[in-house]
Formats: C-alpha cells, structure tokens, sequence
C-alpha cells in the first residue's frame, strides 16, 4: 500500500515565527514541496489555525498545496438551503474559486472542494437537522462549531414523512452533483456516499460507539443515493475534458435560457460548458435551490 499524500491540520502554524506572527512567505511549506522524496506526492493544507490565522489561498499560490477550500464549503451550503444572494458566489465555486486561487486553471489545481468532512455534521445530517445535538458529549451543547447552514427540510431529526424524506434525498444527490461537476478536486466523506449519520452530532471525535461507525445496512437501505454518486463519479472522469475548459468556454443563462440575470432573488443557475477538443461537445447543467420547480 502506498501512500497518496498528506493533509496537515491547522497548516497555518507552519507558516508562524518563533514569536508565533505569521511570515509573509510559507518557507516551511515550500521546502517540503521541494523535498525529493515529496515530489510526487500531495500536499494538502487546512488554510488556518487554532490562533486565528485564515490563509486561504497563500499555500497554494506560494508553495504549491491544495488547499482545503471553506469558502466553497459554505457556499455549496447557503446555497442549497435557499439563501438568497448566492448565485454569484455559487458560480465562483463552480469554477474552482478563480477570485481565491487567482485563475480557473490554478482553482482545478488548488482547489480541495468539500461540502463535509471528519469535522462538523455528516451529508445526511445537514438535510436532517437545523441545529448540532452535542448533548452526548458531555459539554451541554457548548461544544462544536455552531454555523452548519444546515437546513432539515421541516422537521428536525430522522423522519418517515414521505415527502420531507424525498426532499432530503433530492438535496444529498445535488450537494453530489455541485462536488463532481465543480473545477477543483473532490473531497467525499466516508459514508456520505449511503447516508451515513452521527444523529446531528457535529464533534463526535470523543466517541468509540455506533454514533460514529460506519452502519454497513446503510448500503442497502439508500442503496439508490451510494449508486447515484457512483455515477457522478463515473460522470466526472468520463467527461473530465470539460472541467479543464476556459472560463471562456462557460455561458451562463437565465432559467427561461435567456442572459444570465442574477439579481438577489434569484436561487437557480443553468450554464453551458464546451468541451476545448471536441467543440461539438456542449455538457449543460441546470441548478435550482427552490423546493420548487421553476
């Protein structure tokens, strides 16, 4: 077994002096992109620290890591629950956070999408509950992160409504479909891919219990969501050519397929990519966050 990469918690602290001030230049971090025996190996920064340092988009541009991309994180999120005003930065996110990474090329290189991860609520969970339930963990719910932008589709925690269960569903198979059709590099949660959930508990580190094992009857009971994302997956690397396309190579339009107008109201985007070798090819993709058609 070999070994892809490396993920460093909290990388900001490399990047601090002996008196603890972040350097304008990562030099740690660079020399480990020029060690020999890393050369073919991934760096992966989480861009801050527990001291308050937020260096998003500084590894990558200095010293060559990916970086775990947040802003995409709670974008992807805000969006889908229904906020208002995020179709502009949910086109960002699309193609690789250009703003942060400084093009659409280094955004397919840089960019760690991700919309969970071992830190705060599963996929499952962030359709299934508005708020964390901490309480197993003995801190009285003080504990955790307490801005999920989660969204439980009306009733909080596990359901057997029909329609709030199929709603949560429809969002777990777009939350998979933003990750696999964005520029960047997907990131998927073990277990997010059949419904994996810690009932709301967003800090489980503390446990050793089946709230944080992986429920192996999962795989059959939302067998259709773990083949969905499957075949987004299968999509992505079949038809990688477009996610490598120029900004140029993008059109957005209106939902009724006129020019893009994204005013504040607006919670749906619908764009046309061309594939750069075969421009016969066009991939169109159409996003609504309504719980309504349009």
């Amino acid at each position: 077994m070999g070994v892809d990469g490396f993920r460093f918690d909290l990388a900001t602290i490399l990047n601090r002096d002996a008196s603890g001030n972040i350097m304008d230049f990562p030099q740690l971090l660079w020399e480990l992109r020029q060690e020999p025996s890393l050369k073919n190996i991934k760096l992966i920064a989480e861009p801050w620290d527990a001291s308050g340092g937020y260096e998003l988009g500084k590894a990558s541009g200095l010293a060559d890591w990916a970086e775990w991309n947040d802003k995409y994180r709670d974008t992807v999120r805000r969006a889908l629950r229904g906020e208002e005003k995020m179709m502009e930065a949910l086109k960002s996110s699309i193609l690789g956070s250009p703003e942060i990474f400084g093009s659409v090329a280094s955004g397919r290189k840089y960019s760690l999408n991700f919309i969970t991860s071992h830190d705060g609520m599963t996929l499952m969970d962030l359709v299934s509950y508005n708020e964390k339930h901490n309480e197993a963990n003995g801190e009285k719910n003080r504990d955790g992160h307490n801005s999920e932008f989660a969204d439980n589709c009306g009733i909080e925690g596990p359901t057997n409504n029909p329609e709030i269960r199929k709603l949560r569903f429809r969002k777990l198979r777009m939350f998979q479909c933003l990750l696999q059709l964005s520029n960047g590099i997907p990131m998927l949660l073990g277990g997010d891919e059949f419904g994996r959930t810690q009932q709301g508990n967003n800090n489980a580190y503390c446990h050793d219990s089946e709230l944080t094992w992986l429920d192996w009857e999962l795989v059959e009971r939302n067998s259709e969501l773990l083949l969905f994302t499957r075949r987004m997956i299968a999509l992505r690397k079949q038809h990688s050519s477009f996610l490598f396309a120029p900004k140029s190579n993008y059109q957005w339009f209106d939902a009724s397929g006129g020019a893009e107008e994204l005013a504040a109201y607006v919670r749906t985007l619908h764009y046309e990519v061309t594939n750069s070798a075969w421009p016969e090819q066009i991939m169109r993709v159409l996003i609504n966050c309504f719980e309504q058609p349009v």
